[in-house]
């Protein structure tokens, strides 16, 4: 484990939109077809959980094998990837913004251009977040409010 000063957790523990009882498919609730996004984080600390609101989520980062859970208080870490997290949070809320970084939108307070095609981000708690050029696209349909495609 990365060396983490705030909190070490050894699992990934996800709390599912909907909890049912595991199925036949394994130990993760059987769902209706669709989208279905997060709606709490569960992280586990030493020998409990703590449930975490998305709205408490600041942003995410990658470190290595790890994904790092910027909250306004504490810096959670969990052994998961980004990829899989950020499947699992509805891209109305949280996008992509780097290959190492995803953020909150209600967080986000200014887009300021960048050198080279990237963007920087202000949060509402003062922070910068870089988001690159090769997320660009993403970013600029949420400035021009256009719809997703696929």
């Amino acid at each position: 484990m990365p060396d983490d000063p705030q909190h070490d957790t050894e699992d990934t523990d996800i709390a599912e939109p909907r909890a049912t009882s595991a199925g036949p498919g394994g130990p993760f609730p059987q769902l209706p077809p669709g989208p279905h996004y997060l709606t709490r984080l569960s992280v586990r600390v030493g020998e409990r959980f703590v449930l975490l609101k998305l709205d408490e989520i600041r942003w995410l980062e990658a470190a290595g094998k790890y994904v790092r859970v910027h909250t306004a208080k504490e810096v959670y870490t969990l052994r998961d990837s980004l990829g899989r997290l950020g499947a699992l949070l509805d891209p109305e809320r949280f996008l992509r913004i780097s290959r190492d970084t995803i953020v909150n939108l209600d967080r986000v307070r200014a887009i300021e251009t960048w050198f080279h095609g990237d963007y920087q981000l202000r949060l509402d708690g003062g922070e910068t977040l870089r988001s690159t050029k090769s997320f660009r696209e993403d970013l600029k349909r949420l400035l021009q409010r256009r719809p997703r495609h696929g």
